[in-house]
């Protein structure tokens, strides 16, 4: 019996392949482009990205590629794309809610994963992990050159209380901590329950000890903290960035940890993607980078990579997918499904 669906998974993470096979039990021919542990080398082009989805029903990946107007008008069996982790922002989603073309993504996957990560770089920093090792390889000993800080007493803001935010503050309350929030989306009475003390901007960067991002890169977002930003946070202060990297001018960072404004950064997210080998900021030993990775634990694979899935096959079958973004694409979706049934 034939496949009843095509299905284009872009970047590819499953190493075992069990979610790929599952998706053949249910009907589907799966087609795989390249993998993800390639990037950066490539990424596709419009072209290519047509070229490989020319007859495909849905198609599911993370956040390399770009999902254009261009892309969802030339491929006309499209109804979904089933995307890997929360960020949308490579994804024309006007252009597929014109089309009919269902988005759905998995925010809820990683939030333990995230939340463990920017907690590894609060300390990391603190306790000076990265320079001492070093130091200790060179021969280094205890001396004035890796004195640590103790988290006791300090105060973190959270910039966006979502669910990573949450999680993080949910580890760090034995930790005798004061906390701050700025997120003008969540309610006062949510902030309360909490236990968070909801501030503006302003005051949450003069005020904090560690300065930790959880929010999405919008038109908003992006380029929030600059050089007005970092100029008013504590000379002592950290930033952790487990978010995108487009919410921080990185240039103004990179002033801002040479001249001492700041005391340091935890970056798991940079601007672009990667930073080129020669950057300034890795010969900071007052700076950590990891490679995108805070949401890329073992067990945060399998929830994306199942749920991601579900959602791809839902919406093939005419079903509403967990976490839709664009609801409002349900109507010509229902027209959509129905024509392509009919051809």
């Amino acid at each position: 019996m034939g496949k009843k669906w095509k299905v284009f998974v872009s970047e590819p993470v499953d190493y075992k392949g069990t979610t790929h096979r599952w998706l053949e039990e249910q009907g589907c021919e799966v087609i795989l482009g390249r993998p993800i542990w390639q990037y950066p080398g490539w990424t596709y082009t419009d072209e290519e990205l047509i070229s490989s989805c020319g007859d495909i029903d849905g198609v599911m990946g993370a956040s390399r590629e770009r999902y254009s107007r261009r892309f969802m008008e030339s491929v006309p069996k499209l109804v979904v794309i089933s995307k890997y982790g929360r960020g949308i922002e490579k994804i024309d989603i006007e252009a597929a809610t014109e089309r009919g073309i269902l988005v759905a993504n998995t925010p809820d996957t990683h939030v333990d994963s995230v939340a463990e990560h920017a907690m590894a770089l609060i300390l990391g920093l603190a306790k000076r992990l990265s320079f001492a090792a070093e130091y200790a390889r060179r021969g280094g000993w205890r001396d004035q050159n890796v004195e640590t800080i103790e988290l006791s007493g300090k105060t973190i803001g959270m910039i966006g209380m979502g669910k990573v935010g949450g999680a993080l503050v949910n580890r760090l309350r034995c930790w005798n901590m004061r906390f701050l929030a700025y997120d003008p989306y969540v309610l006062e009475k949510d902030f309360e329950e909490m236990g968070v003390m909801s501030v503006t901007l302003e005051e949450l960067l003069k005020e904090s000890d560690i300065v930790s991002l959880h929010v999405v890169a919008t038109d908003e977002t992006r380029k929030m903290i600059g050089e007005g930003q970092l100029r008013v946070m504590k000379k002592s202060s950290f930033l952790i960035n487990t978010a995108r990297g487009e919410v921080i001018d990185e240039k103004a960072l990179m002033r801002a940890l040479q001249e001492g404004w700041i005391a340091g950064a935890g970056l798991d997210v940079t601007d672009p993607e990667p930073p080129q080998p020669d950057n300034p900021l890795f010969k900071m030993d007052n700076v950590i980078i990891t490679p995108h990775i805070a949401g890329w634990s073992s067990e945060g694979v399998i929830r994306f990579l199942n749920k991601a899935a579900r959602n791809l096959l839902k919406a093939l079958k005419g079903d509403l997918p967990e976490s839709l973004v664009n609801p409002e694409a349900v109507p010509k979706w229902r027209e959509r499904i129905q024509r392509i049934e009919r051809e």
